[in-house]
């Protein structure tokens, strides 16, 4: 398998090589393959899988508090286990976590 990353930040670029894994395997045999942005069941997936194995829904639900994070808890997390914080966020949320803003947290 080759892939060709663009991402300058090594958390992007970690989640996009693990979306490409994640479609090699699923697509396997020869060919090329373009991974892009679209809505398509096996994009949808990849990008599951990516965010579940780079930012993995147990371990975040072991840093929210009475189920809730902030966005500073998030770039923590993210920075942590070297994932993009949107993919941090959105597994978050998929957990069932609420996410706040950080303006007016704790006040």
């Amino acid at each position: 398998m080759r892939v060709a990353l663009f991402e300058e930040q090594r958390p992007q670029r970690r989640f996009t090589a693990a979306r490409a894994a994640f479609l090699a395997w699923a697509h396997g045999g020869p060919g090329d393959r373009l991974m892009t942005a679209a809505i398509t069941r096996p994009q949808q997936a990849s990008r599951a899988f990516a965010a579940e194995l780079l930012a993995p829904q147990a371990f975040i639900r072991t840093r929210a508090a009475n189920r809730l994070l902030s966005d500073p808890a998030i770039q923590d997390i993210a920075q942590l286990l070297d994932a993009p914080a949107g993919a941090v966020k959105y597994q978050a949320q998929n957990a069932h976590i609420r996410v706040v803003a950080s303006h007016g947290w704790g006040l």
